[in-house]
């Protein structure tokens, strides 16, 4: 049976070392999933293969990992009490445990000063403020994502959705494309928005899983006010729709460069090239 609501969940006395427990936290199965995803701008808007070594690029791409992590810990941090009472997470509420909550803390906050120092020294090589505005903008919706007092993940399926498409998406993806191309533009811009929808569905079906413990623990997650079979149906429409913007924004960029014109069609390398990164696309969408 599930603790009555309002009580704290025990935790279990699982032995291991802090750094095991740090690395827990953080969620490496995520960051593994993730780092394929650093590389998307690099092909939709690097013009060399040397883009890819500049300081900036690879400050970007350190950027964007250390804000999945925070985001992870931080969300294992608030959920430690419902992920202890879960199978599939009660490993993650044993490290909070170990580390305890206020180391847990201080090494998200550590992340989060690293990552500043990094934005500071892209801005100061690009000559532009951008860089801290976008990673200001992705650590307030994910830090809000899980810490009281905003806590988007239970304030509706609007704030959930809108924290996670920007924290996740739109800000880590418009880093790194500034860093190689400065602003993006309208195509790269849909594309970042369809892949940051499409991901979202994904979340869904995630926050799914996570249904009776969740509701166990009285949080408001989106499967919790939707129900558990609304909640399916949109894992598997939202990612279509996501799918679709980015089949757009794909094609709107590769226009851009030349490689297709609406009045005479697709170059001579256009068209495999498009059906390529479709198929990997698609292909991103089924393996994990």
């Amino acid at each position: 049976e599930f603790p009555a609501h309002g009580h704290r969940f025990p935790m279990t006395t699982a032995r291991g070392s802090w750094i095991g427990a740090y690395a827990l936290i953080c969620r490496p199965e995520y960051l593994r999933g993730v780092s394929p995803a650093i590389f998307i701008p690099f092909f939709l808007c690097g013009r060399t293969w040397s883009d890819g070594l500049r300081t900036p690029a690879l400050e970007s791409m350190l950027v964007v990992l250390l804000m999945f992590a925070t985001g992870n810990g931080i969300n294992a941090i608030a959920d430690r009490n419902a992920d202890a009472i879960s199978a599939s997470k009660r490993r993650i509420a044993d490290a909070v445990a170990r580390l305890g909550v206020p180391l847990a803390r201080t090494l998200m906050l550590l992340h989060v000063l690293a990552a500043i120092a990094l934005l500071g020294h892209m801005s100061w090589q690009l000559h532009s403020r951008i860089p801290l505005r976008l990673g200001a903008i992705a650590f307030f919706w994910g830090w809000g994502y899980s810490s009281p007092p905003l806590r988007f993940k239970v304030r509706g399926t609007f704030w959930h959705a809108v924290a996670l498409i920007v924290s996740c998406g739109l800000a880590p993806l418009g880093l790194l494309a500034y860093a190689y191309a400065g602003i993006p533009t309208w195509a790269t811009a849909t594309f970042f928005l369809g892949f940051a929808i499409a991901h979202y569905g994904f979340e869904l079906a995630s926050q799914a899983v996570d249904f009776l413990a969740d509701r166990a623990a009285g949080l408001r997650t989106p499967a919790v006010r939707m129900g558990l079979t609304r909640c399916l149906a949109a894992a598997l429409i939202v990612p279509v729709a996501g799918l679709v913007l980015e089949g757009a924004g794909l094609y709107g960029r590769m226009v851009e460069r030349g490689l297709a014109q609406p009045a005479r069609g697709w170059s001579a390398a256009g068209l495999p090239l498009f059906a390529a990164m479709a198929a990997l696309l698609l292909l991103g969408c089924v393996v994990p």
